[in-house]
């Protein structure tokens, strides 16, 4: 079984402060904001108006995002002829991945009787994102 967890950054909610790209509270930080009208007060002040280029409905930014292990600047051109102008094409999404030692949790194992492990990301906030994915 694998644990994502993601840091994030201290900011005030409904604020966009260190939060670029993501979820605040009750409002967005990304360039579907503006698309859906929901995005926080501060937005274009503190994230300004994206540069990065669209590869189909979503950039190539947001792309990256939501799968890095899939998505990449090279595999959109590669994949979708998009080039990815402007976009930081995955830099700060890089995941560690954490096995827990035998010798303290010698019964956290997976279905397949490797030890469980978690990645983890740093992100810009003291909050924490969990995403639990079980197999099966």
């Amino acid at each position: 079984s694998i644990i994502a967890a993601v840091y994030h950054g201290a900011a005030k909610p409904g604020s966009c402060v260190g939060k670029c790209g993501e979820w605040d509270a009750d409002c967005w930080c990304n360039d579907a904001c503006e698309t859906y009208g929901n995005c926080c007060l501060d937005y274009e002040e503190q994230c300004g108006r994206k540069t990065c280029e669209l590869c189909g409905k979503w950039s190539c930014d947001e792309w990256i995002s939501w799968d890095p292990a899939k998505n990449s600047c090279e595999s959109m051109l590669k994949d979708w002829g998009c080039t990815c102008k402007g976009c930081h094409c995955g830099h700060g999404t890089e995941t560690s991945l954490v096995i827990l030692p035998e010798e303290h949790y010698p019964e956290a194992r997976c279905l397949d009787g490797t030890m469980a492990g978690y990645y983890v990301r740093k992100g810009i906030s003291e909050q924490m994102l969990v995403f639990l994915e079980g197999g099966g």
